[in-house]
């Protein structure tokens, strides 16, 4: 296996599309939240199934304030953009 050197950007993606977590049901009733919980530092994004929704996408966002003060930003205007083409 090879070491990454120090201050080398790395990327990773891992998961499943067919995976179908909110349809599992361990005894005690089927999910009603599921998260990653490595996403605790930032920056990192998934995306997983949506409860309530067939083809529907649940995305979580890690960054830091100023960036995710930005992407709020930059989201909420693409939102506007789509309204106002409607």
């Amino acid at each position: 296996m090879k070491q990454v050197k120090p201050g080398t950007h790395v990327e990773s993606v891992s998961g499943s599309n067919r995976t179908n977590v909110y349809a599992s049901d361990f005894g005690w009733g089927k999910p009603v939240n599921h998260e990653i919980v490595s996403i605790d530092r930032y920056p990192r994004f998934t995306m997983t199934e949506r409860r309530n929704e067939i083809g529907g996408a649940e995305i979580g966002l890690c960054l830091r304030k100023s960036e995710m003060d930005t992407f709020i930003s930059l989201f909420k205007y693409g939102l506007e953009i789509i309204e106002s083409r409607i």
